[in-house]
């Protein structure tokens, strides 16, 4: 249950991401992460976590996990 919900909120934060990066609709995942960790000013490597990584282990984690996700956004979308 929760693995799909994980699913969905990433594949529609990429989505959200790369429209806000005016990235073009076929970019791959890896390019939306590179711009959004420079957009964010954040290591790669922590936004292919989030948007890529381990699914989030129990409801904290879950929770943890999607509030992340928003803060992430919100920084792409403030840059």
């Amino acid at each position: 249950q929760r693995t799909g919900a994980v699913q969905t909120l990433r594949a529609a934060a990429l989505t959200r991401l790369a429209v806000r990066l005016r990235l073009g609709p076929g970019s791959s995942t890896d390019t939306v992460v590179r711009a959004a960790a420079a957009a964010a000013g954040r290591p790669k490597g922590e936004v292919e976590e989030l948007l890529t990584g381990a699914l989030p282990a129990g409801d904290a984690a879950f929770v943890q996990w999607s509030q992340d996700l928003q803060v992430l956004e919100e920084e792409v979308t403030a840059s």
